[in-house]
């Protein structure tokens, strides 16, 4: 990857609180890493930038500077899961996230009462697979 010969400007600036707060300013580290937590990319973004749009380019980003032979997954959060995001990248693109409840089908999902089951421990600790049982 060839550095950047011309500083990325953005903006320490007040944004969307996910903490409640107004009062602080903020910037936003994008961080993209492998399997084994080892950052591959990073970016600084301006306090008030949607992450629905500053992930699609994170991800554009990253697949134009690593040329990798295996599937790359990329796994984010629910403000991934736009028209927009998912017609961009194409079918190329693997991808994994939840979708917001937001979106009516989700919203009535997490509302029901469904059964989970567990089927086996992830090695990583935080993580667990899970089967949807309707």
């Amino acid at each position: 990857m060839k550095p950047t010969s011309t500083p990325v400007k953005f903006k320490i600036t007040y944004g969307y609180p996910k903490d409640g707060r107004w009062d602080p300013k903020r910037f936003v580290l994008g961080i993209a890493a492998n399997q084994h937590d080892v950052p591959l990319f990073l970016q600084t973004i301006s306090g008030n930038e949607s992450d629905k749009e500053t992930i699609r380019t994170i991800i554009q980003a990253l697949t134009g500077n690593l040329k990798l032979s295996d599937k790359v997954y990329h796994i984010a959060n629910s403000a991934f899961y736009t028209e927009e995001n998912l017609s961009t990248l194409g079918t190329r693109t693997f991808w994994m996230t939840r979708v917001p409840v937001t979106i009516a089908q989700a919203k009535a999902v997490s509302q029901a009462s469904v059964g989970l089951q567990t089927l086996f421990r992830s090695p990583i600790r935080r993580c667990r697979v899970s089967v949807d049982l309707c």
